[in-house]
């Protein structure tokens, strides 16, 4: 009589050994794989083991062996995590399918071993495995965004929770826990279906609808993190095209000479001496030429086709309101990221053989850490972006999170206590202004320092002033920072009354409809920026005999 071929001993072999291979081809550190290898051997022996064939403590060394045999696995993974070794790598659905098929290896014995006890110790490591799978293939379907993978993965999960009620004797509290996540895997999706009916996020805003705006962005949040994602992803590429790294090592970057990008639907080219805007007339002759010193709130931040920068709006407007007879060029010297001691030691390269009769100066938060050191730097990476995931209540959990780990790493612990007493005087960015004045004195061209204007001041409501934390964690204190930046111009000008204060707040600070985000001024910003500075230098340049 022929003997009965082992049929689940051999599924066992083969799917212990399908593991074994899939971890080698997934590129599984060898002390892993070497640990699924030694799982599967030992899984296959209790298979084997006829019912009471063996003592208690057989079965107990060989079910220890199974347990240390899979937190070989993880331990492999965390060791191996300084060698170039990212978890992100093994986010994917292979290695979830991977849990799954051990799992399946092990189940076997489940059925063979005996005494009874000794089958609940091996049913452990198969939900371990299990669930590991099925968590596995639900984040790597949330973070990729595959809405179905999600459900089946909640699915599985919700079956596997129902199982460890039929198979284990659950402990009260561990009982409530599972029936809780059950719950919770039911109706979280009913309820997103709810808050989030037609929940999708867009990968390309409509710039007409102005969804950056506080009116807007209040009222549809998802529009807004639309918007805020696109500008964040947009701005990077534009930057990675018109800046390169300084050879200096003392600026963040310098503009790329004849580099051409285009930001949203908005051109951007910058000039064979490393100017945003047409190329510059030499030699200067009769010209009139007024130069714009600042940071990216004074490069510009457009993004519709027929937007510009408010320094070309300022020419258009001289142009067009004094008609002049000899020619007015205005110069558009802002560099994004630049701080006011930055652009000082431009001058003797890039500003002065330009032979200016006017500088207009519009520094601002990218110095306030020097006005406070306790204020952060602007210069950093920017706020995490809202992503589009399965469920949009979990996306927005995810976001908020995110938002917080970024204003603890971005804000100082000082910047979010309350102000102390500054001397608006005593700092180095003072010491800046000063030397830019030195400068002006020395090289005979009229300086003109013009203040510095926020979506919120003082005077906004603390909604507003939340609303553009998401970006700019600490703007409470840089609204104060603002305001002392402001008494410390007015005391320079005091100090120095050949150098002309321009107010730009006035129609500006605090108009929300006026700016992109905090500081960045919005298309009609731009325009009502150079009306501000048009109406406050218009008695210069014609006392000056400027046209």
């Amino acid at each position: 009589m022929r003997e009965k071929i082992p049929i689940l001993p051999l599924i066992q072999v083969l799917l212990a050994g399908t593991a074994v291979l899939m971890s080698i081809w997934g590129r599984m550190p060898w002390l892993g794989t070497l640990g699924l290898a030694l799982l599967g051997c030992t899984a296959v022996l209790a298979g084997l083991l006829p019912r009471g064939a063996a003592s208690d403590k057989a079965w107990r060394w060989g079910t220890g062996a199974a347990w240390a045999c899979t937190l070989l696995v993880p331990a492999a993974l965390w060791f191996t995590r300084d060698e170039g070794f990212s978890f992100e790598k093994y986010l994917d659905q292979y290695y979830a399918v991977l849990a799954w098929i051990i799992a399946a290896s092990i189940l076997p014995a489940t059925t063979r071993v005996c005494p009874e006890a000794f089958r609940t110790r091996w049913k452990i490591p198969v939900m371990a495995w299990a669930f590991a799978g099925s968590l596995l293939w639900l984040a790597t379907a949330y973070f990729q965004n595959q809405a179905r993978a999600f459900f089946l993965g909640l699915f599985i999960n919700v079956l596997l929770l129902v199982l460890c009620h039929r198979w284990f004797r659950l402990p009260l509290w561990l009982a409530q826990v599972a029936n809780t996540l059950i719950l919770l895997a039911v109706c979280l999706p009913l309820v997103d279906l709810l808050v989030h009916p037609a929940y999708r996020l867009q990968t390309r805003p409509d710039t007409r609808k102005r969804l950056y705006s506080y009116a807007a962005g209040k009222e549809d949040r998802a529009g807004y993190a639309t918007w805020w994602n696109c500008y964040l992803a947009e701005w990077d590429t534009v930057e990675k095209i018109v800046c390169v790294r300084s050879p200096d090592g003392y600026f963040p970057w310098r503009l790329s000479p004849n580099s051409h990008a285009t930001l949203f639907q908005s051109p951007i080219s910058i000039n064979s001496r490393g100017f945003r805007g047409p190329e510059i007339r030499e030699p200067k002759g009769n010209t009139y030429r007024i130069v714009t010193i600042g940071e990216s709130t004074t490069f510009g931040i457009t993004i519709n086709p027929e937007d510009r920068p408010w320094s070309e709006w300022l020419e258009r407007l001289i142009k067009e309101r004094l008609q002049p007879s000899r020619p007015i060029q205005v110069i558009n010297a802002g560099v994004p990221g630049y701080r006011l001691d930055h652009n000082l030691r431009r001058f003797a390269a890039d500003i002065l053989p330009l032979q200016p009769d006017m500088v207009i100066s519009y520094h601002g938060i990218n110095g306030f850490c020097m006005l406070n050191d306790t204020l952060p730097s602007m210069v950093g990476p920017p706020p995490t972006p809202y992503r589009q995931r399965p469920l949009g209540l979990l996306a927005d959990v995810e976001y908020k999170l995110k938002l917080l780990a970024f204003r603890e790493k971005r804000t100082p612990r000082l910047a979010r206590s309350p102000g102390t007493e500054i001397d608006p005087m005593k700092n180095p960015y003072a010491e800046c202004y000063q030397q830019l004045i030195d400068i002006a004195r020395t090289n005979r061209f009229r300086l003109v320092l013009a203040n510095f204007s926020m979506a919120v001041n003082k005077d906004s409501s603390p909604a507003v002033s939340k609303f553009y934390q998401v970006g700019y964690p600490a703007t409470p204190r840089l609204v104060e920072a603002n305001v002392l930046h402001t008494s410390m111009l007015r005391t320079l000008a005091t100090n120095n009354p050949e150098v002309y204060l321009l107010d730009t707040q006035h129609g500006l600070d605090g108009k929300c409809e006026n700016f992109l985000d905090l500081v960045h001024f919005s298309p009609d910003g731009d325009r009502k920026m150079a009306e501000v500075i048009f109406e406050g230098i218009k008695p210069l340049l014609e006392r000056e005999k400027a046209p």
